[in-house]
């Protein structure tokens, strides 16, 4: 259970990233900001685990971490490791007091 929330958490994390490749240009406009977190929204609730109150929070958490490191679409699709993103996602779980199931035993 534990690694099926996790792997959730970081598909939601890419295929958001790669829904924004699609109709990126340069820079993070508002729609692409809108996809990512509608699309990190319904992976992130597929498993039943998370509210969808408790995802929307989480994907903006996200959101900003990654627009605060990297200034377009392109540039976090070509950068952002799966480390950073689990270093993000602790830190938006904990500053939003949301409980991990990756973090919860089987």
């Amino acid at each position: 259970m534990k690694q099926t929330a996790l792997i959730v958490l970081i598909v939601a994390l890419v295929g958001s990233l790669i829904a924004y490749m699609i109709i990126a240009s340069s820079g993070w406009t508002e729609p692409e900001q809108e996809v990512y977190i509608e699309q990190c929204v319904r992976t992130t609730t597929s498993t039943g685990d998370y509210s969808e109150q408790q995802a929307n929070a989480y994907c903006t958490c996200m959101l900003e971490k990654t627009m605060d490191e990297f200034s377009s679409v392109e540039e976090a699709i070509g950068n952002l490791t799966t480390e950073l993103g689990l270093k993000w996602r602790d830190e938006c779980f904990e500053s939003l007091n949301i409980s991990s199931m990756a973090n919860t035993a089987d």
